[in-house]
């Protein structure tokens, strides 16, 4: 699953900050096991064969991956009037939007594409896979698809820097442990 972590757009976060917001609400595991930062540098922060605690009901089959961001500020409104501070200022709200960078574009795409041919080989026993075949066979979705919420906040089917082709069946995890060739930083 795909993820945003609706944090601030421009502002970028510790692992052990991320990690708290999860030890904050009583969970050993972080919701996400890769985080994707603002220049791109991707971290994982649970191993992919632990449960990450990211989309209720389907953990136990899914790597969870978010970028950072997710929100942006704009006028906040009431009945479609603005609402004012107490100095007479226009407040402001953060409201979900698609802030990646293209630097946390990129990442993404070649983290999905490490995934899918990690996973797919595996799916298929041990006959090598082309990426394309691995795209076709495991399912990438977002948040928003079983969830009444807008993360990651941008089409994860038709979103052009993805290039999925979308459908497929199969969860993203299929088991192991998480090898690749772009450069990850594991925090656990």
């Amino acid at each position: 699953f795909i993820h945003c972590t609706a944090s601030p757009e421009g502002h970028d976060y510790t692992s052990q900050q991320i990690a708290g917001w999860w030890k904050g609400r009583g969970w050993t595991n972080p919701g996400y096991h890769y985080v994707i930062h603002l220049d791109g540098r991707i971290e994982q922060l649970l191993a992919v064969q632990y449960v990450s605690n990211g989309v209720k009901g389907y953990n136990h089959e899914s790597i969870n991956i978010a970028y950072i961001g997710g929100t942006r500020m704009a006028p906040a409104m009431k009945n479609g009037q603005p609402l004012l501070n107490a100095d007479g200022g226009q407040m402001r709200t953060p409201v979900p939007a698609d802030t990646r960078t293209d630097a946390q574009k990129a990442a993404l795409r070649n983290l999905v594409d490490q995934l899918h041919q990690q996973y797919a080989s595996g799916q298929w026993g041990n006959a090598p896979c082309t990426l394309q075949q691995a795209r076709q066979h495991l399912l990438v979705r977002g948040h928003y698809e079983v969830a009444a919420k807008a993360c990651p906040c941008f089409d994860v089917k038709t979103d052009p820097s993805l290039a999925l082709p979308y459908g497929g069946g199969g969860s993203v995890a299929q088991g192991g442990v998480f090898e690749t060739n772009i450069e990850i930083e594991k925090w656990i």
